[in-house]
């Protein structure tokens, strides 16, 4: 039954149209539908890998700087990992079950929404989501799973957005990465954070800007976003 179900809302049907195709109730299909997504999200159901999935890091860019594959621990995620002093390397996994709420929320087909990616620079910041010093867009396939960003500025800080774009011009974020601190490649940038530390040191209520205050964030696990981002 639970085949069924799911391949009806795929095909966008409510529970209720479900119950009625299936001779079912609308109570027995809902609880189908949450025993599937609660098995799904906790890798109970056959066919969900429990072990860290491993990406193709030579698909999507080419790049294979890391070897064959990459790790991720959950269902939805997004890593930044830092490659050399200018370039970063991000791999992700964003299930059908989000593109599905995607879906739902904005009742548009996902595929006919805009897969984007957003690079943040925070150096000095504790990022909200609006008050970066500036970002870089770029475009890319739904089934794209890794990329590489090159040309970073030493001694800064970036994380990275996963979402989508809405009539053109709005974002609506969908993952968010770890934050990386690029590393010095000279001697005249050491001690521009020695400020903070003292301000820090003297004002222990104030949490220090150069502590990592990024945290990865998804469409379902903290607050449902209704307003679109520019």
């Amino acid at each position: 039954m639970i085949e069924e179900i799911i391949k009806l809302r795929r095909n966008g049907l409510s529970f209720r149209k479900i119950a009625l195709e299936l001779g079912s109730t609308v109570g027995r299909v809902q609880y189908q539908w949450k025993k599937y997504i609660n098995e799904e999200r906790k890798g109970l159901r056959t066919g969900i890998v429990s072990r860290p999935e491993q990406i193709d890091v030579r698909a999507g860019n080419g790049f294979s700087g890391l070897g064959d594959s990459a790790p991720l621990t959950t269902q939805d995620e997004l890593v930044l990992w830092s490659v050399s002093a200018d370039k970063v390397y991000a791999f992700w996994r964003l299930s059908r079950f989000i593109k599905n709420l995607v879906q739902q929320y904005f009742d548009q087909d996902y595929r006919d929404l805009s897969t984007v990616l957003r690079l943040y620079d925070i150096t000095s910041i504790i990022f909200n989501g609006h008050n970066a010093h500036g970002h870089h867009e770029i475009m890319i396939a739904e089934d794209v799973q890794n990329w590489t960003f090159k040309g970073l500025k030493p001694n800064r800080s970036y994380c990275i957005e996963l979402g989508v774009k809405l009539s053109g011009t709005k974002f609506f974020p969908l993952l968010r990465s770890n934050s990386i601190h690029m590393t010095r490649t000279s001697a005249q940038q050491s001690g521009k954070l020695l400020k903070d530390i003292t301000t820090f040191m003297e004002k222990y209520d104030s949490p220090p800007n150069w502590i990592e205050h990024v945290s990865t964030y998804s469409y379902y696990e903290k607050t449902i976003r209704k307003e679109e981002r520019e």
